[in-house]
């Protein structure tokens, strides 16, 4: 795993810049096509914790709108890997709507 250097953190975050919540919710990418590495597909792109932060705090996406793209990536995988052994994507979506309204709070 690769460390980014600040200024590759910089530019990721001048690139998520320029995704509206639309398009986060629509492709399922943080970043504009010009930044998004066409090599990985969404379902396995790896976001930091600092990416989601600059994307809720530019009111881009909601937790509640990345944990509904999070249960489709789930969702879409083969179902024999059991990625995850127990879920309760109610309980999910409501912590997600917890988190959705304390940052609309700020």
């Amino acid at each position: 795993h690769n460390q980014l250097t600040p200024e590759q953190l910089h530019e990721r975050q001048e690139a998520a810049d320029q995704v509206t919540a639309r398009e986060f919710m629509q492709t399922g990418n943080l970043y504009s096509d010009q930044e998004q590495d066409k090599s990985k597909s969404t379902a396995t792109t790896y976001y930091s914790s600092v990416d989601y932060h600059k994307v809720y705090q530019s009111n881009k996406a909601t937790p509640s709108q990345v944990m509904e793209r999070v249960i489709e990536a789930i969702d879409s995988l083969d179902p024999t890997l059991r990625f995850m052994a127990f879920y309760d994507w109610n309980l999910v979506r409501q912590q997600a709507q917890v988190s959705d309204a304390q940052w609309a709070q700020g």
